[in-house]
Parts: structure tokens; C-alpha cells; sequence
């Protein structure tokens, strides 16, 4: 299974009132970001600012999709269960 499909089952915690961008695209540029070397969430936002028209290509997503700010990084690193992320990736059987 792709990283992308595997990041879309973690659960989404957030209210749907609001929303921006898909739990999955945060998760995906947090990791992108973190391996290139953007530790912390103004990094991460500085970085998919930097780099938005490369990333909209490559998740064939439309040009006026917004990049996650520092606060979108901040709040989903928050509220994402630890849990989900360990499900998603072990395929939910520990």
C-alpha cells in the first residue's frame, strides 16, 4: 500500500467545520518536510511555501489549493492519535 493510501486511514480528528486541507496532505508534507531537514512547524510552513508549486504537481493537486500554515502543523501534530498512526501502518493488527 502507498504512503498516501496508508495516511488516509489514520483517523481524522478534527472538526469538518473549517477545514482546509486533507489530514493525509498535512501528514504527507510533515514527513516530506521533517526528512529534508525542517524540524518544527514554522520550518514545515516555510518549506511547503517554498516548494507549493513542486508539491500541488506531484499530488496532482489544483494551484489554488492552499499550503498548511505553522498553526495547521501545529494543531494536527497535536491532535492526531498515536494510535491511528500505528494501525494505519501495521494494517491494524499489533
Amino acid at each position: 500500500m502507498a504512503l498516501i493510501e496508508q495516511l488516509k486511514q489514520i483517523p481524522d480528528h478534527r472538526h469538518c467545520r473549517g477545514q482546509r486541507h486533507p489530514l493525509w496532505m498535512v501528514l504527507w508534507l510533515s514527513l516530506l518536510g521533517f526528512l529534508c531537514g525542517y524540524r518544527g512547524y514554522r520550518p514545515l510552513a516555510d518549506f511547503v511555501q517554498q516548494h507549493g508549486p513542486t508539491l500541488r504537481a506531484f499530488l496532482d493537486l489544483p494551484q489554488y489549493q492552499p499550503m498548511p500554515s505553522y498553526s495547521t502543523f501545529h494543531r494536527t501534530a497535536l491532535g492526531v492519535d498515536p494510535q491511528g498512526w500505528v494501525e494505519a501502518f501495521l494494517g491494524g493488527g499489533l
